[in-house]
């Protein structure tokens, strides 16, 4: 059965995320003391602690994930065979760490970075995102459109057919909130410090993508699809620019979902904190398989079952 690896975004971290796999695997504890020891400051006591409103800062938050993530892969990669790769947003990086196509160092200090700008970015350019949940894509599409002349407001996220979030100024957020309410959709508002893939991260996305063109890209070994284009990239550069262009760019994971499909991928394994992936990917298609690896005891259970 064709296998794909997929990888969280931000809103998956909490506090505690990833202690027990700390405590109970060497591996995992030398990758997490490196990542201490490499940025410089105390992430590990942050991930494991808290509190929760300093972990939920983009500039934590993000790299927490890829460490967890990266800290569950590193017992487990021997004992899996996967044809494909994909990360929800953030998780995007945690795929390419994975797939050998940027190294530990380059990701910790990049991930690190983005989460600072966007961090930045939404002190000085306010804005709010919304969860649109129940609605399908040409009503919440339509919604957009109609408030596209009063301000900002895009679809930051395409996470499912009938699950989207919402980006931009607050103002055109309450609106489309109060619009897609009417039309019958339910609305979340998200605890987020900005306007995430919105033209309002555009303080973000300059400095970002010049450091990214100091940063070294292997090949990829196997499919990794992108959230901008939903699709396949081996490209280098071409793997640089879409990173570039993803903060401020939607997250099509529908399109990613639909693509891994298309290519044969019948069984996706979250790696990392949560299953917020997982869920969205069998709301999309309940044929598939899906598994969440993020704790210790899912760890020995998948090992265990690999080994028979």
């Amino acid at each position: 059965m064709k296998t794909a690896l997929v990888f969280p975004g931000q809103g998956s971290q909490k506090v505690g995320m990833c202690l027990d796999i700390y405590n109970d695997f060497e591996k995992s504890r030398n990758i997490i003391d490196e990542a201490v020891v490499k940025l410089g400051f105390d992430i590990k006591d942050i991930m494991f602690n808290g509190p929760e409103e300093t972990l939920k800062e983009s500039r934590n938050a993000q790299v927490a994930l890829l460490i967890h993530s990266y800290a569950v892969f590193s017992i487990i990669k021997d004992y899996v065979k996967y044809d494909a790769l994909a990360g929800h947003s953030l998780g995007e990086y945690s795929a390419l760490l994975c797939g050998d196509v940027i190294c530990y160092d380059d990701a910790l200090h990049i991930v690190r970075f983005r989460g600072e700008l966007m961090s930045s970015a939404g002190e000085k350019r306010k804005g709010k995102m919304l969860a649109v949940i129940g609605l399908k894509k040409d009503i919440v599409e339509d919604v957009v459109k109609s408030l596209k002349d009063k301000g900002i407001i895009t679809i930051a996220n395409y996470n499912s057919y009938e699950q989207f979030v919402l980006s931009g100024e607050p103002e055109m957020i309450d609106k489309a909130s109060n619009l897609c309410k009417e039309k019958g959709g339910k609305c979340i508002p998200l605890k987020v410090s900005g306007a995430f893939h919105s033209p309002l991260m555009d303080d973000a996305s300059v400095p970002f993508k010049k450091v990214l063109t100091k940063i070294e890209f292997n090949t990829p070994k196997c499919d990794i699809y992108f959230n901008v284009t939903g699709d396949k990239l081996k490209n280098t550069d071409k793997i640089r620019e879409a990173l570039g262009e993803q903060i401020t760019s939607p997250v099509r994971w529908d399109l990613i979902v639909e693509n891994m499909i298309r290519d044969g991928i019948r069984r996706f394994i979250e790696i990392g904190s949560g299953n917020v992936v997982s869920k969205l990917i069998k709301s999309m298609n309940n044929d598939v398989e899906t598994l969440n690896i993020g704790n210790s005891e899912e760890v020995r259970r998948f090992i265990d079952e690999a080994k028979r």
